[in-house]
């Protein structure tokens, strides 16, 4: 198919002196949310990096092949100057193994988490894209609060922190 569609169905559910609900359309905001991201959708190629997919098909496609071949999924949300949202992959093997704190945070695989409730915080992402072996090891990262950043993977157990990929 064409992938995942926008379907707003936005409506208010008011009861009567009766008790018998009356239920209001916001057809109007429900079609101008269903335009705005279609429009999104439309242009996102030409709003992203890269490094992403060209189209919003291909980008989902991208999503669910690397959900299973490498058992979690990162996407960099970036707000953009004119456009409401630009989208980025970013690369299991892209985020910094080799950092283990910021201040009294530990990183653990390359999230940062809080020291006391255990939670994601922020991801730490190498400068350089992954293949280029000989600078992984330099500790040039960035740091991307954890708000910015749609980690998807299957939790299997307590406090796990990434995916694991489907095979292993």
């Amino acid at each position: 198919g064409t992938g995942f569609d926008l379907q707003m169905n936005v409506h208010s559910t008011v009861r009567g002196e009766d008790g018998e609900p009356t239920v209001t359309e916001f057809s109007t905001y429900n079609s101008v949310v269903e335009q705005v991201f279609e429009d999104w959708a439309d242009d996102v190629c030409a709003i992203t990096p890269d490094n992403s997919p060209m189209s919003h098909f291909e980008f989902q496609v991208m999503a669910l092949e690397r959900w299973i071949q490498d058992g979690e999924v990162f996407v960099h949300l970036i707000p953009h100057k004119t456009k409401i949202l630009q989208l980025e992959f970013i690369e299991p093997e892209a985020l910094d193994v080799y950092k283990t704190s910021n201040g009294k945070n530990p990183v653990i695989l390359g999230v940062e988490v809080h020291e006391k409730t255990g939670k994601p915080v922020a991801y730490w992402i190498n400068k350089k894209v992954p293949g280029e072996f000989d600078t992984f090891a330099t500790g040039e990262s960035v740091r991307i609060p954890a708000e910015r950043i749609v980690h998807s993977f299957i939790r299997k157990y307590p406090r796990q922190l990434r995916g694991i990929p489907w095979m292993s």
